[in-house]
């Protein structure tokens, strides 16, 4: 508990941890979790003694871990579904080569239209509560669940069209400047990521959650 694991990292990824450890800096998680840093995402290992939450565990072997838990990924893009860079590129691909290892993996990301259209089997998975304070006139918000077109990935949408339902591109409008309203965009994923995570939905109780880049980085602090 409380450790930073680094693999296979650049040097700047590993130096910064060293530098807030030197400095008396440590990472304390929660009763009963357990979690990793990892730049630029963070992982957190929902640790819970409840029977029968989740249906494949960590099997220690020969002295190494394999991780086949449940998966949850929460990202605002994922290649092929919603791309403006390098994001959308390693979230779908670690996933696809995650789940080629055996992972069960799942992708939360917002419900852009386009990306809802491209997924496969889209079928709904009812509505969710996202306790956050948003203006009048917002759209109720629910889960959508598909899988990815191109690896079969099982992938998560926070469908709520006033929030994702926006000509421009995934963050800006047409006139190329962010929405005013991103903060409560990527806030409505967080709060929907830990009702994932608690149990709230019908979706099964991931046993790790990765959360990446800003627009997640609420998630393991509502965790």
């Amino acid at each position: 508990r409380g450790q930073l694991i680094h693999r296979r990292c650049h040097a700047r990824h590993i130096l910064w941890p060293l530098l807030l450890m030197q400095r008396g800096i440590r990472a304390t998680p929660l009763p009963g979790t357990k979690f990793a840093l990892r730049f630029p995402c963070i992982v957190v290992k929902v640790v819970r003694r409840t029977a029968n939450r989740h249906p494949k565990v960590e099997q220690q072997t020969s002295g190494s871990l394999t991780l086949n838990a449940n998966t949850l990924y929460v990202a605002a893009e994922a290649q092929p579904l919603a791309k403006t860079g390098g994001l959308a590129d390693v979230v779908g691909s670690l996933a696809r080569a995650l789940q080629q290892r055996g992972a069960d993996v799942t992708i939360l990301m917002p419900g852009y239209p386009r990306a809802m259209a491209a997924a496969r089997d889209v079928r709904s998975l009812g509505a969710v509560h996202l306790p956050m304070a948003l203006p009048p006139g917002h759209s109720p918000a629910r889960l959508l669940c598909g899988l990815m077109p191109d690896s079969g990935v099982r992938v998560v949408f926070l469908d709520c069209p006033s929030l994702y339902d926006r000509p421009g591109s995934l963050y800006v409008d047409a006139t190329g400047r962010d929405f005013c309203d991103n903060a409560q965009r990527f806030a409505a994923l967080a709060h929907a990521a830990t009702a994932i995570a608690a149990g709230d939905t019908p979706l099964p109780v991931p046993s790790l959650v990765h959360a990446h880049d800003w627009h997640a980085a609420l998630t393991p602090l509502l965790m």
